[in-house]
């Protein structure tokens, strides 16, 4: 049982150690054995062991680099420019309901069916304090 335990762990050293001859028979079939062709010509592959970097177990190790793309500065611009546009849309939109509220005696606004009702006097001091809530935050 040790014995071959020890041969199951050397067989795939022996088999890398040893030459691998490629070659091509008369009828076109390309054959790969440990052993050269009686005739014709063959290829010796020697087999390729994937080169291991020395470790260096004394080096901290290094955290991975960052590849994200850098942003184009033109995309951050329209951005920015975008937001300010967004902002001074909802300060106007805040100042004319604002003054709408204070100046009109009845006000009516849309419901979800799509029907109108006139709002009461709470109603209306909530939508007021809405109203200049967004102004202080978007109109500066």
């Amino acid at each position: 049982m040790r014995y071959s335990l020890i041969l199951l762990a050397i067989f795939p050293l022996i088999a890398i150690s040893s030459p691998v001859y490629k070659w091509v028979d008369e009828a076109g079939i390309v054959h790969y054995t440990q052993t050269p062709p009686t005739r014709g010509n063959a290829v010796i592959l020697s087999p390729q062991l994937p080169e291991v970097p020395p470790s260096q177990p004394d080096s901290p190790p290094q955290p991975p680099q960052n590849s994200a793309p850098k942003p184009d500065p033109r995309a951050e611009q329209e951005k920015l420019r975008q937001a300010e546009e967004e902002r001074q849309n909802r300060c106007a939109i805040a100042q004319a309901r604002l003054q709408e509220l204070n100046n009109s005696r009845r006000v009516a606004v849309q419901d979800a069916s799509g029907e109108y009702r006139r709002i009461d006097d709470d109603e209306r001091a909530v939508l007021i304090s809405q109203a200049e809530e967004i102004i202080r935050q978007d109109c500066q």
